[in-house]
């Protein structure tokens, strides 16, 4: 298959110049819709990253084009995300893990991560996210040490 049957018809390069000189678009999404123009008049990606206009690199034209071919003119006029990245806690669980720490602060009771992570739902790595931006990690969460009494006997004297 060689490189010219990859283009677009003469209708889709018809409706790219006249996306490119109606849509109100971002600066970017304006440079990158400039580039798969160009590439699909005719010039190789290295062509389209070589004119000063364009200011990108090949790369950049090759995964605008790559962007186009996948979901048309549509990748211009609205973003497209990737779809990575880390997703976000809800802010109700958020909240409840947060009181549950606390809770177990005020009443001393031993905190499992793995408990938590458990009744609300989340993974551990997340509770210990929480802790930690809350500061109700077990690290910060250190009180002073108890004094010993010096009349105590050592535990392992204790029966």
């Amino acid at each position: 298959m060689s490189r010219t049957t990859l283009r677009p018809p003469q209708s889709e390069i018809d409706q790219i110049n006249a996306a490119f000189s109606d849509f109100d678009m971002p600066p970017l999404a304006r440079l990158r819709l400039r580039a798969v123009r160009e590439w699909a008049k005719g010039k190789t990606l290295k062509e389209v990253a070589a004119d000063p206009q364009n200011k990108c690199s090949a790369e950049t034209v090759r995964m605008a084009v790559a962007r186009y071919r996948q979901f048309g003119l549509a990748c211009f006029v609205t973003p497209i995300t990737k779809g990575c990245g880390r997703s976000a806690i809800d802010p109700a669980k958020a909240t409840a893990v947060i009181e549950a720490l606390r809770g177990s602060i005020d009443g001393n009771a031993p905190l499992s991560y793995r408990k938590l992570a458990e009744q609300h739902g989340v993974s551990i790595g997340k509770i210990a996210a929480i802790a930690k931006r809350s500061r109700l990690d077990p690290k910060h969460r250190r009180g002073p040490v108890a004094p010993v009494l010096e009349d105590t006997p050592p535990k392992s004297a204790v029966p």
